[in-house]
């Protein structure tokens, strides 16, 4: 069997999930589904890992380009074919994209965002892929509700982590 279900607290950082999936990967296994437990209930989160074969072929030049959302301590950046998005999911604006409130990711604001997108430009209207890129600080639970938005509009997530 190629899949993995693996439990975190929802305090668990984004750096040793990730080396969970990469150790996985490494191993020869291709998809995973993180179950995350808070004080609120256990909610999943699956993964799955691309062939470099699949990876290739979403990032051709003829391809549409992936959408990239930064999650930050502070927030989430967002940007697209070198086209960082500002405040409010602007084009050519400078700073967070989406900042967070109160500590957590800004679901409506984020799910608006992710929404807008695909009509922000032609190349952008069939995209399917979201490139998720985190501080490896972050909690589980806070990547967790970012993801469970931007799924929503991107269903191919690939994810990475931001160097320190």
């Amino acid at each position: 069997e190629s899949s993995r279900r693996v439990r975190v607290d929802a305090t668990t950082s984004y750096r040793s999930a990730l080396e969970v999936v990469f150790t996985g990967a490494q191993a020869g296994f291709t998809s995973f589904g993180f179950a995350v437990a808070s004080a609120a209930g256990e909610r999943a989160l699956p993964i799955t890992i691309p062939t470099r074969g699949e990876r290739d072929a979403q990032h051709a030049a003829d391809a549409a380009p992936p959408m990239s959302f930064v999650l930050k301590a502070d927030g989430v950046v967002v940007s697209v074919g070198g086209v960082t998005l500002g405040p409010g999911c602007t084009k050519g604006a400078q700073g967070t994209t989406i900042p967070l409130r109160a500590g957590k990711p800004d679901v409506a604001g984020l799910s608006s965002c992710t929404s807008r997108l695909k009509s922000m430009a032609p190349a952008w209207a069939h995209s399917t892929i979201g490139e998720v890129t985190a501080s490896p600080e972050l909690d589980m639970q806070t990547v967790l509700e970012a993801v469970s938005v931007i799924v929503r509009d991107f269903t191919v997530i690939h994810f990475g982590m931001l160097s320190t």
